[in-house]
């Protein structure tokens, strides 16, 4: 079941300036949610879509019990409407914001609003963002269209200066994520192909938290070396050297040195760094 806005962990200012919104009877004909994460747009859309339809908010928030609540619920409401993408790389289709534009000017079905939710709104297309462009001009005064977007900079400067435009911060991994994380490749890596860790890599997009394991990845192989060294062995190191017996100590210096001078020739530019491509120059460099 979606949450309510005051469900949301993240971005608590947002959402209380949305249930505000609600409560005030200050909701605008169109909105820009930007964030790289797309699960985290879909919940903030669908708490708003929540307070929105609801036929007895208390505080801009859903009372949960009346018939639009219980359709929400189960994303079973006739006045949310979902545009997605369809066309080639999913990108939003003309043809989609032109229905939009023709249904738009038809009553909801069961609700005070109608709301069009985009997602990929940055995967439009010139062409697709004018058509879109009548319909935040001239809006029905029950009509709400929320757009989902990553690269706000993909967005003509007429779409953005129509809408209100707002950006959700994405929960930011901890420590503890970030030491598994690495943990789990230089297990991996010293048990299986280095593009076994593709699936891995995808979870390395923020290039802090990349930062951050690639941190946690030479503590990791420091530690195995020196134990591998004849030195005192930690509970740590002695995990990942027996789900990893292929790890020596020569390859373990051989690693940290490689990540080291990588990241140093990149620079300014380290932020940059393709994740797994950082991951297997640096080990093939160490001959792993």
């Amino acid at each position: 079941m979606p949450k309510s806005l005051n469900e949301i962990e993240n971005n608590k200012q947002l959402c209380t300036a949305l249930q505000r919104a609600v409560s005030c009877g200050g909701v605008s004909h169109a909105y820009i949610f930007v964030c790289p994460d797309e699960t985290l747009l879909c919940e903030i859309s669908e708490g708003f879509c929540r307070s929105l339809l609801c036929e007895s908010p208390l505080d801009g928030l859903p009372c949960g019990h009346c018939r639009a609540c219980v359709k929400t619920a189960v994303s079973g409401h006739p006045d949310i409407i979902f545009v997605s993408g369809g066309g080639k790389n999913g990108a939003v289709l003309i043809e989609s914001i032109r229905n939009l534009k023709s249904d738009i000017y038809i009553r909801p079905s069961e609700a005070e609003r109608k709301i069009y939710i985009i997602s990929g709104a940055e995967t439009m297309n010139t062409a697709a963002q004018n058509a879109l462009l009548k319909s935040l001009e001239e809006p029905p005064p029950y009509g709400v269209i929320i757009l989902l977007c990553k690269d706000i900079g993909s967005l003509l400067p007429t779409i953005v200066s129509r809408s209100v435009v707002l950006n959700l911060e994405s929960e930011k991994p901890s420590d503890e994520a970030a030491f598994a994380l690495a943990k789990e490749i230089v297990i991996k890596s010293h048990s299986g192909r280095l593009y076994d860790l593709l699936p891995i890599s995808k979870k390395l997009s923020d290039p802090q938290f990349f930062m951050k394991v690639a941190d946690e990845i030479a503590e990791i192989l420091l530690e195995c070396a020196k134990s591998l060294e004849g030195g005192k062995t930690s509970a740590l190191a002695k995990e990942v050297l027996q789900a990893a017996p292929n790890l020596t100590k020569k390859s373990a210096i051989a690693i940290i040195d490689s990540m080291k001078k990588a990241r140093y020739a990149a620079g300014i530019n380290a932020f940059s760094l393709v994740p797994l491509n950082f991951l297997i120059n640096c080990w093939e460099d160490a001959n792993c």
